[in-house]
């Protein structure tokens, strides 16, 4: 049994070129077996559930993973975790509209750099939403500002990364 207190790990690989679809999962899964065997975790352990969320079947540990033609990222922690990494976003208003509140609409229009606005915030809901088991709640209805647990905001040139645990 492994055990772990306020624990938590990232690991973020930056890509030169974007890569074929179906290498991202491949590349991301490599990345993910690095982080496990740095924890002396077997990654035979590593499964997938039928939504594609990775799970570890004999450990209490959560793990998350994320990637974009920038980078990938993989995260481990002792409580539920989720991390999204996105290159920065021109929203449309249709995008905003379906992805964001009234109130964080509003939040954007106030917003000097709307489109860092928006990817951070892009990024804070799809770790919130991965780091929720149940993806009970709506994506829009995410708001990352009633959020009282652990975050970690990072830029990678122009590439945004959040993690949540």
């Amino acid at each position: 049994m492994i055990t772990c207190k306020n624990m938590h790990d990232i690991l973020i690989e930056p890509l030169k070129a974007p890569l074929k679809a179906s290498q991202y999962s491949a590349k991301a899964r490599h990345l993910l077996f690095r982080l496990l065997e740095k924890h002396h975790i077997d990654p035979a352990c590593f499964y997938e559930d039928d939504f594609g969320k990775p799970f570890l079947s004999v450990s209490s540990l959560s793990i998350s993973i994320s990637h974009c033609p920038q980078a990938i990222a993989c995260m481990i922690a002792d409580t539920p975790c989720g991390i999204d990494v996105q290159p920065k976003i021109d929203p449309s208003e249709a995008l905003l509209k379906r992805t964001l509140s009234k109130a964080l609409q509003d939040k954007y229009e106030a917003a000097p750099d709307k489109s860092l606005w928006f990817t951070q915030m892009w990024c804070m809901k799809e770790a919130l939403y991965k780091q929720d088991n149940s993806q009970k709640e709506c994506f829009w209805q995410i708001d990352p500002y009633h959020y009282t647990g652990l975050a970690q905001t990072l830029w990678l040139a122009n590439c945004c990364l959040v993690a949540v645990w």
